[in-house]
């Protein structure tokens, strides 16, 4: 199975603030944003087991040089850049 992409241009930052808010916070699909650009995005199993594999490796690093660090899971960082 492959992850699946969509492309849409031409979407002002207010029309994409506003898919965020309608689709919620429990979307499974992931959205990005860049110059009017937004990519839809359902990852696949190997992207989560990936992603899941390094925060693991990240984390056994930073417990083994005695870090404070701090995890976030899935989050959405938001900026306009004017």
């Amino acid at each position: 199975m492959t992850e699946n992409r969509v492309i849409l241009n031409n979407i002002t930052w207010e029309t994409f603030n506003q898919l965020l808010k309608e689709l919620g916070d429990k979307r499974v699909i992931r959205l990005a944003y860049d110059q009017e650009i937004v990519e839809i995005m359902t990852p696949f199993g190997q992207h989560e087991y990936s992603n899941r594999f390094i925060d693991n490796l990240i984390l056994v690093i930073a417990l083994e040089l005695d870090l404070n660090i701090k995890t976030m899971g899935s989050l959405t960082l938001k900026k306009e850049i004017i």
